[in-house]
């Protein structure tokens, strides 16, 4: 009788032990913070017919940027097994970054050419995304926790490119008119003469996420981590079907601008409900 009772006793104490080994709990969260991301690609011109001695040359100017800005998460997790530690999140994210964008002239044909164009450059990313959680500490308390996280997130890049001066000149005009200055997105959304175009701002764009959570307490924690895009955005693309074409180098010459995020660094603060 006394083995019977000291046994539920041990019992008893076992299984509510159980209970504080710092299981995450379910719930929704909402997190918000800075992220650097950097911006690469180029705007890639094939002219035929440029002239007798050089009928076939292509043109290139490499664009890059460094973008500053923040980013808003707004979703649910869940916590699968008896010790709770893996799970996983289903969230709605929206980010905003901007910087100055530089754009590099190269040309396959001839030397060097010392021709930069810098203007401002904002990106929008919008979507949703899943990861997969497992923290690999928890204290008795329910309250702190440390582990990783990894998943996707699937969406739409939304890009505005401003206007672009070199030593104060103005170089993005409304169909070739140098009396005017405009944005890059208004320059190549314009309808050109004698030549084929599609401009895409806004292009679906997927990411894999990876990185570190710590929880301080049940309610407040912070993260960070690495989000890489893999998709180009194929912002721009044209082909001259005359001569008379706006891109330059005669019929059949193209023009084709993609670039892309190529990594994301973010810092997040995260309040779980």
């Amino acid at each position: 009788m006394v083995f019977s009772k000291r046994g539920a006793f041990l019992s008893v104490f076992f299984l509510g032990g159980l209970g504080f080994l710092g299981a995450e709990t379910n719930g929704a969260f909402l997190g918000a913070g800075f992220q650097y991301s950097y911006l690469a690609g180029a705007d890639h011109y094939t002219k035929l017919n440029t002239t007798i001695q050089t009928p076939f040359q292509v043109d290139e100017l490499a664009i890059e940027s460094n973008l500053y800005g923040g980013d808003l998460q707004v979703g649910y997790k869940q916590f699968f097994g008896t010790s709770k530690r893996f799970g996983l999140r289903y969230y709605g994210m929206f980010s905003g970054h901007t910087g100055n964008y530089y754009k590099n002239g190269f040309n396959t044909s001839a030397q060097y050419m010392a021709m930069t164009t810098v203007g401002r450059a904002t990106n929008f990313f919008y979507g949703v995304g899943m990861d997969a959680l497992y923290n690999f500490y928890e204290n008795k308390a329910k309250e702190r926790s440390f582990g990783v996280f990894g998943g996707f997130v699937i969406g739409g890049s939304s890009w505005y490119l401003d206007k672009g001066y070199r030593n104060s000149l103005c170089l993005t005009t409304y169909l070739g008119n140098p009396a005017s200055c405009v944005s890059v997105n208004a320059s190549l959304g314009a309808k050109y003469k004698d030549t084929q175009t599609k401009f895409q701002p806004t292009y679906v764009q997927f990411a894999f996420n990876l990185g570190f959570r710590l929880n301080f307490s049940k309610h407040v924690g912070v993260e960070t981590g690495v989000r890489v895009p893999v998709i180009n955005d194929p912002f721009f693309k044209g082909k001259n079907t005359t001569d008379d074409g706006e891109i330059p180098g005669g019929n059949g010459s193209t023009e084709e601008f993609a670039f892309r995020r190529t990594i994301v660094f973010f810092i997040n603060y995260v309040a779980n409900f």
